[in-house]
C-alpha cells in the first residue's frame, strides 16, 4: 500500500537531476530539429496584422493632423481679422482725435482773434462777435461807464427838478 521512499545520498539525487536534464535537453533538440513544427522566430500573420496596425495608425495620425492644421489656420484667419479690426478702429479712433483737437485749435485761435481784436477796440459791443460770446459773464456790463454816467445825470436832473 503505503510505500516509503528511500532517502537518496547526495551523490545519487545529483546522478538524477543530470539525468532530467539530459533528457529535457534531448526533448528540445527533437523539437528543434522537427521541420513540420520549426519555426524560426517568424508568425508571418501577427507580423503582417502588426504592419497592417501600423500603416492604419499612421494614416490615423496624418488624418489628424491635418484635421488639427486646417483648424489652426482658421484660428489664425480669425484672429488675423480681429486684429486687423483693431487696428482700423485705433487708426478711426486715431483720425477722429486729430480732427477733435484740429476743431479744439481752431476755436481757440478764433477766440484768441477775437480777445486780440476786443482790445485793440474800444470795447463797444458792435464789435464784438456776439455768436461766440467771449468774455461776456452773467452780470458782467460793458456799458457800465457810459450807464453810470447817464444815471448820475439823470439824478441830477431830478434834483434839480424837486428843487423847483
Amino acid at each position: 500500500m503505503f510505500k516509503a521512499k528511500q532517502e537518496l545520498s547526495a551523490y545519487e539525487r545529483e546522478k538524477l537531476r543530470v539525468e532530467r536534464l539530459k533528457a529535457r535537453n534531448e526533448e528540445r533538440a527533437k523539437r528543434l530539429l522537427n521541420a513540420k513544427q520549426r519555426i524560426y522566430g517568424r508568425d508571418t500573420a501577427a507580423l503582417e496584422d502588426q504592419a497592417k496596425l501600423k500603416i492604419e495608425r499612421e494614416a490615423a495620425e496624418r488624418a489628424r493632423n491635418i484635421a488639427l492644421d486646417k483648424k489652426r489656420t482658421a484660428e489664425a484667419k480669425i484672429l488675423s481679422s480681429i486684429e486687423n479690426e483693431r487696428q482700423e478702429m485705433r487708426r478711426k479712433e486715431a483720425e477722429e482725435l486729430a480732427a477733435f483737437r484740429k476743431l479744439q485749435r481752431l476755436e481757440k485761435q478764433k477766440r484768441d482773434a477775437e480777445e486780440l481784436a476786443y482790445r485793440k477796440s474800444d470795447g463797444g459791443p458792435t464789435v464784438r462777435n456776439t455768436d461766440t460770446l467771449f468774455l461776456q459773464f452773467h452780470g458782467e456790463d460793458p456799458n457800465m461807464e457810459a450807464r453810470t454816467k447817464m444815471q448820475k445825470q439823470q439824478q441830477t436832473e431830478w434834483i434839480v427838478l424837486q428843487i423847483k
